[in-house]
């Protein structure tokens, strides 16, 4: 029986071997062995077609909306993620990569190597960098772990985008006759005189009551973070200085400087990613690995969003992103770009939360809530009564400034201006642009606000006058192409998003995070 077992001891052995090592593959892997069937998908980042995406799948295509944007490729990239998006989350960029690959295959668009060959030295970036070669091409790759195979089919995918966002569009252009619409709409030149009704000269005419101050209070406690301690967050960071170039580099020698500390960076973050516990411990053993470049690391005590740290004080993205729920207790941020060749890892040590004001304490800020808002609504009132008194009068035959001065207005006369080109230096010429789009001469304006909430403003048109313009031709062509742009643009949405609806996409809750770090 032993001689039995020992004949076959070594078969064994390696049938338990393979299983174990299957095992663990299935149970620790990123990727998903049954492509979302089972399990319930709690670490997919999202599903598409039924198929499962996880953490380190999603990751390498999020990192190919980074490389499309460094090498030019902008409206790919910014179709792709959502063009009037205003968060950095970049799943949903990664979801349409998915989507758009798997419609270009449906319809048969495939790219062949010659023609994203071909494409290559025409992407922007080489157009305005000709000096790049292959070397500084494969080490800006890097950062984002990608390989020039992984280059080459990002550029078949956008040559698809190309190919698909053509087609959905085909035969579609601009009307000429829009074309002159748009032109004379943003290059007539007016003459123009405004009304002017500030809030502040209505401030000393507000009265508050005890009353109105309690009612504030109740109604807004839970709403107005005016009446609530300033949040605060504390952090351990690592600042990541570049040496600077020296005085005779070239701009080549400037750019692979630039990139091979882009690369020194990520090493090291990789380290402090995947031991956020020893951040600090880390950073201060890589301060000495090299000569050229420099680490150095703090503790930030808790500190409010108007009181943050002189190194990041007048890097407002930054501030803001370390405040907001993407940045966890506990866990290390992404490295953020700072100005001088600096790059920043925060680590979150302590989160303090807003709190009430007791009513005495927040009493100056309620009355002035209160002031801004009953002087505001009174300065509302007043430029409306007097537009209406304006207007009945120019219907009985009166002139605008007729009708201005016995309504016991001042009017001011504008500078000449056009949409275009708003009357320059002024502080409320984004107002004043505003108000005369589609009035015709002789109109009066709506009721409009002026910049930062200081009141309202009434605009007369006096005249509109096109004036002869030797760039009228080059304009026109401008207008022409930006509205091409724009048509094939919103065909293209239109048609993906009904093409997003049909994939099935499923997101986790929780994408954002999964992917973060990483």
């Amino acid at each position: 029986m032993l001689a039995q077992i020992r004949h076959f001891q070594k078969g064994i052995l390696i049938v338990v071997t393979i299983i174990i090592v299957i095992a663990f593959a299935f149970l620790y892997s990123d990727f998903d062995f049954v492509r979302g069937t089972m399990g319930g998908g709690s670490n997919c980042v999202f599903k598409v077609y039924g198929n499962c995406y996880r953490p380190k799948e999603v990751v390498k295509l999020q990192n190919s909306f980074n490389v499309a944007r460094d090498f030019g490729m902008e409206d790919f990239a910014m179709t792709l993620f959502g063009v009037r998006r205003e968060d950095s989350d970049r799943t949903e960029f990664a979801e349409s990569l998915v989507i758009l690959r798997k419609e270009a295959d449906r319809m048969g668009i495939k790219p062949s190597q010659e023609e994203i060959q071909a494409a290559v030295p025409k992407l922007p970036i080489f157009q305005r960098l000709p000096w790049i070669d292959s070397k500084a091409v494969q080490q800006s790759l890097a950062q984002y772990g990608f390989t020039l195979g992984d280059f080459n089919d990002l550029v078949g995918d956008y040559l698809a985008w190309q190919q698909l966002r053509d087609l959905v569009s085909a035969g579609i252009e601009p009307l000429p006759e829009e074309v002159d619409r748009f032109y004379n709409q943003r290059y007539q030149r007016y003459t123009a005189h405004a009304i002017d009704i500030d809030r502040d000269s209505f401030a000393d005419k507000v009265e508050i009551t005890d009353e109105e101050i309690q009612k504030y209070y109740d109604d807004n406690k839970d709403k107005d973070l005016n009446l609530k301690t300033d949040p605060k967050r504390g952090f351990e960071v690592v600042v990541f200085a570049k040496t600077p170039d020296a005085e005779n580099a070239t701009e080549e020698e400037k750019a692979k400087a630039r990139i091979e500390f882009r690369k020194w960076v990520n090493r090291i973050y990789s380290d402090l990613a995947a031991n956020p516990d020893e951040f600090r411990k880390i950073a201060e053993s890589n301060v000495n690995v090299v000569e050229l470049n420099s680490i150095q690391t703090r503790a930030l005590e808790p500190f409010a969003i108007g009181g943050a740290p002189d190194f990041i004080k007048d890097e407002p993205e930054v501030i803001n992103t370390l405040f907001s729920d993407l940045v966890q207790e506990g866990k290390i941020t992404t490295p953020f770009d700072l100005s001088d060749d600096r790059i920043a890892v925060f680590k979150m040590t302590k989160r303090v939360e807003p709190e009430l004001l007791p009513l005495k304490k927040a009493k100056d800020q309620i009355v002035k809530a209160l002031k801004v808002t009953k002087s505001n609504q009174m300065a509302n009132d007043e430029a409306n009564e007097a537009r209406q008194k304006i207007l009945d009068a120019v219907k009985a035959g009166k002139s605008f400034a007729e009708a201005a001065r016995e309504a016991g207005l001042e009017t001011r006369e504008l500078p000449n201006f056009s949409i275009a080109e708003p009357p320059a230096e002024m502080e409320d010429a984004v107002a004043i642009r505003n108000a005369v789009i589609g009035l015709a001469e002789g109109d009066v304006s709506p009721v409009v606000t002026k910049s930062g909430g200081k009141g309202y403003l009434i605009v007369h048109v006096d005249k509109i006058v096109m004036y002869e313009d030797t760039s009228q031709e080059s304009r026109k062509n401008i207008i022409d192409i930006s509205m091409e742009r724009e048509i094939q643009r919103n065909l293209f949405e239109a048609w993906f998003n009904r093409r997003k609806a049909a994939s099935n996409l499923w997101r986790n809750p929780n994408a954002r995070y999964m992917t973060s770090g990483r």
